[in-house]
């Protein structure tokens, strides 16, 4: 898991990189006017653009009979591109913070490449996105139910957790997730709000001890994950 951790940096590092160099060239003033003169500007480009987004999300339901709700917040760096690189319209990288009275865990990061999807109008832009996300979760999906007797000795219990698969700087090696989402966003230009729902992949592990018959079950599965959120982008 390490060697994906470090794969995933350099995706990053490389589509910045590649961002950077699509860029047109900054030529002295001087220059300029003789440029423009010889080469006339392309009736088809675009000029990009980069936002500082702020996130505000929810993700509420039941997975095993376990019900969770997660709030989050977050920021993050967005790059349009202006024109299209491989069908791509831009990249954006985002922290995520998950169980606000936690320190210690709840911190994700993603990287993400994104598509702006052709529209009725220039008022309304949908763009679709899909990526990585990797960190330590919160645990407020992990969950425990028991079961009693009627003289109140404990018979059984079941607990339900997020499946770790990654490698972590911070505490135990392997307490991070690394696992692909993808979005579906939506806003009103000049309105700087764009209104979004999420979907994880991710993976998680159930439990069963029974202490009657001294018995153990042990089920990995994964689910799609739901989330909502809202985000104000700011121009840079």
């Amino acid at each position: 898991m390490r060697k994906i951790f470090w794969i995933f940096l350099i995706a990053i590092s490389l589509a910045t990189l590649s961002y950077a160099q699509d860029q047109p060239e900054q030529l002295p003033p001087s220059d300029k006017k003789t440029t423009e003169n010889k080469q006339p500007q392309k009736k088809n480009a675009k000029q990009g653009a980069s936002y500082i987004n702020f996130r505000f999300g929810y993700s509420g339901g039941s997975i095993d009979g376990f019900s969770y709700n997660v709030p989050t917040y977050g920021i993050g760096i967005e790059s349009e591109w202006g024109n299209n690189h491989l069908g791509l319209s831009g990249h954006e990288i985002e922290w995520r913070k998950e169980q606000f009275n936690s320190t210690g865990i709840g911190y994700l990061l993603s990287f993400q490449f994104a598509r702006i999807l052709p529209g009725p109008s220039k008022h309304f832009i949908a763009k679709a996105s899909g990526g990585l996300e990797w960190g330590v979760p919160s645990e407020m999906h992990d969950k425990t139910s028991w079961i009693y007797a009627q003289n109140g000795e404990l018979q059984s219990y079941t607990h339900l957790y997020v499946h770790r698969n990654a490698w972590s700087p911070f505490g135990a090696h392997e307490n991070a997730i690394l696992q692909p989402l993808a979005e579906l966003r939506f806003k009103s230009p000049p309105v700087p709000i764009e209104l979004g729902i999420r979907l994880q992949y991710m993976g998680f592990e159930l439990e069963n001890y029974n202490l009657v018959n001294n018995t153990h079950t042990h089920e990995s599965q994964y689910k799609l994950v739901p989330s909502f959120f809202i985000r104000l982008q700011i121009k840079m």
